[in-house]
């Protein structure tokens, strides 16, 4: 599993948790608040080239 937390503040960069875990990944956090990118990313096994989950969304409302 992967979870990438992009801000957008450029100075203050991505933060991510990703590895091999039974139940979740995370939590992820930056220190500026509002609008930002989550990335989303989880395989049945590590040497799967094959994604359950590949989402990109919007941290909260960007408008």
């Amino acid at each position: 599993m992967k979870l990438k937390l992009c801000s957008n503040y450029t100075a203050e960069g991505c933060a991510s948790d990703e590895g091999n875990f039974s139940q979740y990944a995370g939590p992820v956090y930056r220190a500026h608040g509002g609008c930002g990118t989550v990335t989303a990313l989880m395989k049945n096994t590590s040497s799967s080239s094959t994604y359950l989950v590949n989402a990109v969304r919007d941290s909260t409302n960007c408008n």
